[in-house]
């Protein structure tokens, strides 16, 4: 059974908050099956961007979409690409200085 997607994102948000790290809804997708992404920005505007992708038992999980960091003007066009493609898209910012996967999130191991 798949979680939907604004379930998903509150969850996600919440567990932010808790960890006092900011995370904001950039724009909504659709309620039950939109896809995520996370762009997670540090202190010098560097982004990585993080794609949700499906394991192979199933489950959501999350896997880089570039090897190297972005700047924030190539991030924001990818996004504009992507939100063309599929505007059932979700967009997420977290901002920290740690830049890496949070832990409530599954990471796709290996690739998938």
């Amino acid at each position: 059974m798949r979680v939907r997607a604004d379930f998903y994102v509150s969850a996600l948000v919440r567990w932010a908050d808790g960890q006092l790290i900011s995370a904001t809804v950039r724009h909504v997708g659709d309620p039950e099956r939109g896809l995520l992404l996370i762009t997670q920005t540090n202190a010098d505007h560097q982004v990585h961007i993080w794609v949700q992708q499906t394991s192979a038992e199933g489950q959501p999980c999350w896997h880089p979409r570039f090897e190297a960091l972005l700047s924030e003007t190539e991030a924001d066009a990818f996004i504009a690409r992507e939100r063309a493609r599929d505007g059932d898209l979700w967009v997420i910012d977290v901002l920290g200085k740690d830049i890496g996967l949070p832990p409530v999130l599954p990471s796709c191991k290996g690739g998938v």
